[in-house]
């Protein structure tokens, strides 16, 4: 039964993700290093992207993606020197829901 719950709430948070991505307006943005990057929000079918294109300084640093003043997701992430892509997607997957 545990893991149907955890299932069922991993499933949940991930749909309250995607819900706020594609409702609220932010500002959104990306920090990574202590530096702030605003992003641009790309809505497709069933999916929403927050992207930016970046400098970044070499190295293993937290991708944290914000609304406004909230941290939404963090990971971390390997950059090389210079122009970097960054991007998180919040997608809706056939797969995660079962009716």
């Amino acid at each position: 039964m545990f893991k149907l719950d955890e299932s069922i709430s991993a499933s949940l948070f991930s749909m309250k993700q995607l819900e706020r991505a594609y409702h609220d307006e932010g500002p959104w943005c990306f920090v990574v290093d202590g530096v702030t990057i605003p992003a641009v929000k790309v809505v497709k079918d069933t999916s929403v992207s927050l992207v930016a294109l970046a400098e970044t300084p070499r190295g293993r640093f937290d991708l944290n993606l914000l609304c406004g003043d909230e941290v939404v997701a963090s990971r971390p992430q390997e950059f090389a020197d210079g122009l970097s892509q960054l991007s998180w997607t919040f997608a809706l997957s056939r797969d995660a829901l079962h009716v």
